[in-house]
């Protein structure tokens, strides 16, 4: 009977010392995960946007679940090195953890009216006010403002490129050298006239 119980008190011992390198692993990570996020919040207000950005996924990297504040650091981060994509997901992300976070909505708002999504901007602006908050009410109105704008600007962008095709930059106008045109607007009888005193 006392052989079974010492292999029981040993069996006991190693689950509780496994248990206690476990959590000292964990607030190990977390420790770690704290210190890049503030190191990357510091980096994002210092407008030093690719060591935000190392110091942000690092967090996120040693987050053991996903975190609002890393997920917001890293959306701005993208945002700011021009990251569309990778901003996307994040904000997607971030909507997923706390669907009544405004800004996130907001941002992604701008995101998909960036790409010319407006049916996205418009679903991102139907959730923020759904969630009713003045902030939230706010962002709305800017991202309605916002859609309406981008569809305006790119209907006249359309419609310049179906009348004008080169008004646009898309095709160069070349000169004429076939018929000895060199699009110079001044003659050679005018040059001449030009050098008499």
């Amino acid at each position: 009977m006392r052989r079974h119980s010492g292999k029981i008190m040993t069996f006991f011992v190693t689950v509780i010392a496994l248990a206690l390198l476990g959590g000292a692993g964990w607030f190990g990570l977390q420790a770690v995960s704290a210190r890049n996020v503030a190191k990357g919040e510091q980096y994002l207000s210092d407008k030093n946007y690719l060591d935000a950005k190392d110091c942000f996924e690092k967090a996120d990297k040693y987050s053991l679940r996903p975190n609002a504040r890393v997920l917001k650091g890293l959306g701005q981060t993208y945002l700011a090195l021009e990251d569309y994509d990778s901003a996307k997901s994040t904000y997607v992300k971030l909507i997923q953890l706390d669907p009544k976070d405004a800004m996130a909505h907001f941002a992604l708002g701008q995101l998909f009216i960036r790409a010319k999504d407006f049916g996205g901007a418009a679903q991102q602006a139907k959730e923020l006010r759904n969630i009713g908050s003045q902030e939230a009410l706010d962002y709305a109105a800017q991202l309605e403002q916002q859609s309406q704008t981008g569809m305006v600007k790119g209907f006249f962008k359309n419609l310049i490129k179906q009348i004008f095709p080169n008004f646009m930059g898309d095709t160069p106008i070349k000169p004429n050298t076939e018929s000895g045109d060199t699009g110079n607007s001044i003659s050679e009888d005018h040059k001449d006239e030009d050098a008499k005193p």
